[in-house]
């Protein structure tokens, strides 16, 4: 938007270019002017940089309840949404053997509960669970995470698994840590999540989505310099 802004201020400028430097009081209400509109986009970025991560589907019948875990209540609505028969199975990335033992407790038969332990990351949680369903034969998948994951999160899974004929629905819990309005100054922690997601997505953008984990995102110095300095 800003490079857009630039070129088109740019071309108009040079329709009254005469070869001669072009200064004095009309260039200074113009600089003046551009300075304005690019902190406006600026403004308006920060103000729905926490919304624009936002994703929040209705829920849908599907094949399989994929629960990305690392959040607060992200088990506890994927048992929910199994139990209300959205799904005959529910596969917890990163998941143990406390979290099975949690849904079977909650009434979820065991034989539907499948478990992935290895993933570190949200690439590797699309890539392990795409080998599971395919072992399974699940051919779509309702993904439950926090609101603030969830673009990440469908990017993400969109990119691993394309062209499988798979079909997803995004289904996100608000996270109360979380204010995707105000995240800018009402803590450290709403920052945080913020530019932890926007790098995990400026990584897969790059390339770099089977490299970076998120565990070396949230241990990177420049994160470590911001939430310290």
């Amino acid at each position: 938007m800003i490079a857009l802004i630039y070129k088109i201020s740019h071309s108009s400028i040079r329709k009254y270019d005469t070869g001669k430097d072009f200064k004095g009081p009309g260039m200074k209400r113009i600089n003046i002017f551009l300075s304005l509109i690019l902190i406006a986009c600026l403004l308006l970025i920060l103000a729905n940089a926490g919304r624009w991560l936002v994703i929040d589907q209705p829920p849908r019948r599907a094949d399989v309840i994929i629960v990305l875990s690392g959040g607060p209540g992200r088990t506890q609505m994927g048992i929910d949404l199994y139990r209300l028969g959205y799904a005959p199975y529910l596969l917890f990335t990163t998941g143990d053997s406390s979290t099975e033992a949690e849904a079977v407790g909650r009434g979820v038969p065991a034989q539907a509960v499948i478990l992935d332990e290895r993933a570190d990351s949200t690439y590797e949680n699309a890539l392990y669970s795409k080998a599971l369903l395919e072992r399974y034969g699940l051919r779509s998948a309702l993904v439950v995470s926090s609101d603030y994951h969830m673009l990440r999160s469908k990017l993400t899974f969109l990119s691993v698994y394309k062209n499988t004929g798979t079909t997803f629905t995004f289904t996100s819990i608000s996270d109360p840590r979380f204010d995707a309005g105000n995240w800018w100054w009402t803590s450290s922690g709403n920052v945080r999540h913020i530019l932890r997601e926007y790098c995990g997505i400026a990584s897969l953008y790059l390339g770099m989505g089977p490299y970076v984990t998120d565990t070396m995102i949230n241990r990177s110095r420049f994160l470590s310099f911001i939430f310290n300095s």
